[in-house]
Order: C-alpha cells, then structure tokens, then sequence
C-alpha cells in the first residue's frame, strides 16, 4: 500500500508519494509512465503535488512569435495547411505543441483546460497516438468556445457539467467525472481534521474593477453579503459568533487594496479577520473548512465544499447568470436580513445527516469527488 499526501504547512511542500495524476490516469484508463504537462497548472507548487513522483516535462503554449517560427519549418506545412482555416495562429501554436510532443517520445499528455484550448482538441485529433487528459479547474457553464469535439478526454466537476460536454460533442467515453482537482488535492494533504476556529467564511469575490461595469454585474451580492454579516455582528448574537473574510487571488496590489477597503467597515469588528490570498498551498480550503458555515454568491471554493466538512450558503439577489439553481435549499435569492438570519440559523441547526441529505441531490449534480490515494 502506498502512502497518502501530507502537508507540511511551514515549509509549504508537498510529501512525495504516488500522484494525483495517478489517479485520473486509473479513472481514464491509462497506464502510468512518461508524460507531459502541457501549459500552465496554476502555479509550480500545484503541478509538483499533482504530478507527485511521477516522470514528466512541461511544454508551455507558444508565444506568438515562437509560434509562428513552426509556419517557416516545411515539415509542419502539411498541418498547417489542415489545420489553419481555425486561424493561423491557431494553426501554427498546435503544430507547435505537437512537434514538441512528439520530440518527447511520450503517450500520454496532461493539461488545464481554458481559453487556449481549442490548440488542445485540434491537437488530440493531430496525435492519435497521444492520451491526452484535460482537467478543468472549474465549472465548465459554456466558458471556452469555440469547442472542438475531440478524442481529449475530459475531466470535469460533475454531472452538470459532464452534461453540457457531451451537449457541446464531445464523445460519451471521453468524459469523466473527477471533482474539483484542487479540492482533491487539498482532501489527500489533509492529515486529520480541521478543527473549527470561525462561526461563518466570507468568500470575497472583490477585484480591483470594484465600481466599474464589470464588477458592478455582481456586486449587489458582495455587498448583501457583508452588510448582512456587519448586522448580525451587531445583534443579540454578535458576541457568539467570529467571522473570518477569505480573500480571492488577487493579480495586483491595487486588487489587494480594493478588496481591504470593500470590507473595512466589516473588519473593525474585533471578531472579524482578514486573510489575504496569496495564491500558494491550500490556505483558501483550510479557511474554508475551518468554518461552520461558508458564504458566497457564485465562487468555485463554495462549490468546492459542499465536498468538504463545513456548509454552504449562497447569495443570489440580483440574478445575474447564477450557477446556483433555486433547488438549492440554502440559497438566499432576495435582499432581506431577516431572510438571511433565518436561513443562516436553520442551516447551523441541522444535524449533520439532515444536511447531507438536504443538499445531496444538488452536491452530486454539481461536483463529483475522486477518492483518496491508497
């Protein structure tokens, strides 16, 4: 038997042993060997605890220039020539990738999945004797287009989402329901049970666009959120509750200090903490799980734990493209603290076999889960 993962907090690396990727090769059907990362998995950190011991090389998308360099090569003119009513770009990126493929003499590839991705599926198609895998980090609700249907086999949050792939093309068996990668990781690290420190988690979803358009589609929910939790601070129950605010990964220090200043009303409470995310270790999750209750309007995290051990309740008031369905049973849909105090309490109330069965219907279709390492 082989070891789980565990995570060494302080000195922020993972404990080798066999690999997340192991797994997702087991559930595609895939033998273990040489493989290749293609395109960036979020952070090193990440890519090292999700590969583990595993022998692999990266192979970064191209620059514009360097790919275009493939157009000059005559060997790659035959797929190109193929390849290039999807843009020329496009055509000239993909033969990139697939030269530097194939000079690695491997079978099987794994990538992220996001807006560079149709290189991905015009790639699988290219190299049919290359297994590739694509993890998507989140929800896929319609996110990258255009979509190529293509022998890339999918790993997806859940049902839903294994629904809208198979509605955009792609192949029955070349879909996959694996979870949340980022949370599977997260539950092989965790050694022993996170104990509770904090009564509710704020899930910022602020950016540095706070007050323009952008932003703006949103924001009546952040801002139900956190004049909601400001009021039961300052009830009849403000002293028996602590509330911690989950920053989001933010890219600028500007992110940073919108985000501070959106809830500085907030963090003058004594009960109330602030933690930065600074976009390395599983920080967010042991947050999150460290709570009672976690609150969001639409944040990947939130879907994330209702895998995890803490609960999660929903805002939704403006109704803006909400990934969130009604027949959520802890969703609160209008702008009425009595709405929330009430939803709040029944939720906190239930046993933790009345709340499994409460949301178990909407947590199996949302996200699927990958068991641990053994």
């Amino acid at each position: 038997m082989t070891p789980n993962f565990f995570f060494n907090k302080e000195e922020m690396k993972p404990v080798r042993c066999t690999s997340v990727a192991k797994r997702y090769l087991d559930i595609v059907g895939c033998a273990a060997g040489p493989c290749v990362v293609i395109g960036e998995f979020r952070s090193d950190y990440f890519l090292s605890y999700f590969m583990g011991g595993s022998d692999y090389v990266r192979v970064d998308f191209p620059s514009k220039g360097r790919a275009m360099l493939a157009v000059l090569k005559p060997k790659n003119l035959p797929r190109i020539l193929r390849l290039v009513k999807h843009g020329l770009f496009v055509a000239a990126a993909t033969s990139y990738l697939a030269e530097m493929v194939e000079r690695k003499n491997v079978k099987v590839a794994f990538a992220f999945y996001s807006s560079k991705s149709i290189c991905l599926s015009l790639l699988a198609i290219e190299l049919t004797n290359l297994r590739l895998i694509s993890v998507y980090p989140a929800q896929v609700r319609q996110k990258f287009t255009p979509f190529i249907p293509s022998p890339i086999n999918f790993c997806c949050f859940g049902r839903e989402d294994k629904e809208q792939l198979l509605k955009m093309g792609q192949p029955m068996g070349k879909v996959h329901i694996t979870g949340s990668v980022y949370r599977n990781m997260y539950a092989i690290s965790r050694a022993r049970p996170v104990e509770k420190t904090a009564t509710i988690c704020v899930i910022s979803s602020i950016t540095e666009r706070v007050g323009t358009s952008k932003q703006n589609s949103t924001l009546g929910n952040e801002i139900f959120i956190r004049d909601s939790v400001e009021r039961l601070l300052s009830s009849s129950q403000g002293k028996t509750v602590s509330i911690v605010v989950a920053g989001r990964p933010q890219v600028n220090e500007a992110g940073r200090r919108a985000e501070r200043d959106f809830y500085s009303g907030l963090l003058s409470h004594p009960q109330v903490r602030y933690e930065a995310n600074k976009g390395k270790g599983f920080d967010s999750y042991i947050l999150a799980e460290s709570s009672e209750v976690v609150m969001a309007q639409r944040s990947t995290l939130a879907f994330e734990c209702l895998r995890l051990e803490t609960r999660v309740l929903f805002v939704n008031i403006d109704d803006h493209r909400s990934p969130v369905s009604t027949d959520y049973p802890f969703l609160i849909s209008d702008a009425f603290f009595g709405t929330f105090s009430k939803t709040l309490n029944r939720l906190r109330g239930l046993s933790q076999d009345e709340y499994e069965s409460a949301i178990s219907q909407f947590r199996d279709y949302s996200i699927g889960s990958l068991q641990r390492c053994s």
